[in-house]
């Protein structure tokens, strides 16, 4: 009995020997069910007949009952002495092995077919039986108390002692209010809290109760015992009120701690966001402003190339007209060397003895070359003012187109067949009229002169947006525009300012428009001074000074002006008041 015992708790089972596994090996225990009952010995009492179908037993065939790997299971009482399937079960699950796969062992072993269900709960009923046979052992005292145990005992108990204090504390608190309870409706009335009842029920298991009060006969000193307990009482309750505040006062002063970190620890993030904000704000800033410096660099240097590349093209041109009205009319180079058609030429103009009509010749057919361009060629040279590199560099321009720039000025002024109509009748009108030979000459050979007098400097040209310009970039202006300085003086820079402020006045509105596109700017929209205002402005804002944003009504530039001193000394002290 021990050795099955000490089996099932971990040991090797050791299981006596009792024949059932030889008897079933052989076949004797299922024979002699067979012979208890047989299965086919009822079959000719009941015939088998089925309404439905009209089925009869001859065409049904026979069933068996056949249980295919194993015994079928039998009614086995649950006891210690099991036999070796028991015995197999209790090996199997104390090995980890599952309900489904002990069953399925057992199954192929040719063992008992117990189902999944049926392993697990005969399991459990082995082993409950087995603890009960091995308490009754134990308190037979049949196992005795070895060595070491006690040392394990006392902290195990200790630890289980504190998982049920808990509640053996709770239990004794509800007992002692049930009976404070079944006191008051014993007596009729509540008089006893259940702290009172077990303080007296204590005492008087104690023997240390106090006799009842209508039987003592120290009255005086009971009412000082109640008195001093009530208020002991008092200042206990008062004592815990003020140790609750003082963790109430406690525990807020903490909570408002930590919320005051928070919130430091919060702004503290804020600000840093902020200031990442702002550096980034800076930083984008300075990119925006670096790119815009840019741009006006590129679109300043954009004009100054189409400038520099107008008055190249207007440099040469003009040489080349030069010389080839030279030759048309003096029948010679300006080397002195005569020309193939010079006898020619001269011939003709003694015919008609006016060397004029060679010139407006030269000129009308020039302008029949104007008349011929195509209204496509018109347009495609406005749509080319978007550009200003594109309007100005004319590398690859067509002979004409070079012909017709070049009659006007370098620029590509669209034509106009009305007006060449009407100069070319006012020339053959002109033609008809006689020119002394020598005056004709003289006016050939003289150069053109675009040199004007000193321009009178006046208020509206001290205001100019060009003001901020320097000496040296109006210079450029004027070379560009061919308003040539004085040979003899320099011209001041109010002075500068005042000849193309003139020259803008001195414009018409189509060649307004044309340089206005030619220095970037929008060409419609608005009358002659709108436009002249909108020139001025763009090229002052394409200046050096002007890239930094400076205007012409600055204060402290007007200070430092020296158009402001003198006789318009006025106008810096009208700005001055306006600013006051």
């Amino acid at each position: 009995m021990a050795e099955s015992f000490e089996m099932f708790w971990g040991g090797a089972p050791v299981l006596e020997p009792t024949g059932r596994d030889e008897r079933i090996a052989a076949g004797d225990e299922v024979a002699a069910i067979e012979e208890e009952y047989d299965f086919d010995a009822d079959d000719g009492e009941v015939e088998y007949y089925n309404p439905q179908t009209k089925e009869t037993a001859r065409g049904v065939k026979k069933r068996r009952l056949r249980v295919e790997g194993g015994t079928a299971p039998l009614a086995k009482p649950i006891t210690v002495d099991y036999d070796s399937d028991d015995g197999r079960i209790i090996e199997l699950k104390q090995q980890g092995y599952s309900d489904a796969q002990v069953a399925d062992t057992l199954r192929q072993e040719g063992r008992v077919r117990y189902t999944d269900k049926t392993i697990g709960s005969r399991y459990l009923r082995l082993r409950k039986a087995v603890l009960e046979k091995e308490d009754e052992v134990l308190d037979d005292e049949l196992s005795d108390w070895h060595v070491g145990e006690d040392d394990e005992l006392l902290p195990l108990s200790a630890q289980i002692d504190k998982k049920f204090d808990s509640m053996i504390q709770k239990l004794e608190e509800r007992k002692w209010r049930d009976l404070a309870h079944a006191l008051a409706e014993k007596l009729g009335k509540r008089k006893y809290t259940h702290k009172a009842v077990r303080e007296r029920v204590e005492a008087l298991r104690a023997g240390t109760e106090l006799c009842p009060i209508e039987l003592d006969d120290d009255q005086t000193g009971r009412r000082i015992m109640r008195e001093t307990r009530i208020a002991a009482a008092k200042a206990a309750r008062a004592e815990k009120v003020a140790a609750e505040k003082e963790a109430e006062e406690y525990k807020k002063s903490k909570t408002a701690a930590r919320k005051l970190a928070i919130a430091e620890a919060n702004q503290k993030k804020v600000q840093l966001q902020l200031k990442r904000h702002a550096d980034k704000k800076e930083r984008l800033r300075i990119r925006e402003e670096r790119k815009t410096f840019r741009e006006r660099a590129r679109v300043s240097r954009l004009a100054i190339l189409a400038q520099m590349r107008a008055q190249r093209d207007w440099d040469m041109e003009r040489s080349r007209r030069e010389k080839q009205l030279y030759k048309q009319i003096m029948g010679m180079d300006m080397n002195g060397k005569p020309c193939k058609s010079s006898r020619s030429l001269r011939n003709s103009r003694n015919d008609s003895g006016d060397e004029s009509e060679v010139i407006n010749e030269f000129e009308s057919d020039e302008e029949e070359a104007e008349a011929r361009m195509t209204d496509q060629e018109e347009q495609d040279a406005d749509d080319e003012s978007d550009d200003p590199v594109e309007k100005i560099d004319n590398s690859d321009d067509t002979p004409r187109q070079s012909k017709t720039r070049s009659a006007n000025g370098g620029l590509n002024i669209p034509s106009r067949p009305k007006a060449v109509a009407e100069r070319r009748s006012r020339r053959s009108s002109l033609a008809r009229a006689t020119t002394p030979r020598s005056k004709s000459r003289n006016r050939a050979n003289q150069l053109p002169n675009n040199t004007t007098k000193s321009t009178l400097i006046t208020e509206s040209t001290l205001l100019s947006p060009r003001s901020i310009m320097s000496h040296a970039e109006l210079s450029g202006l004027c070379h560009t525009r061919n308003l040539q300085t004085h040979p003899e003086s320099s011209e001041s820079q109010p002075e500068l300012v005042a000849r193309l402020h003139a020259a803008d006045h001195a414009l018409s509105v189509p060649e307004l428009d044309i340089i206005l596109k030619a220095s970037g700017c929008f060409a419609g929209g608005g009358g002659k001074a709108a436009k002249i205002k909108r020139l001025q402005t763009t090229q002052a804002v394409a200046s050096e000074k002007g890239g930094f944003g400076l205007t012409a009504d600055d204060l402290d530039f007007m200070r430092e002006y020296e158009g402001y001193k003198g006789e318009f000394a006025y106008l810096l002290e009208k700005a001055e008041e306006s600013v006051l």
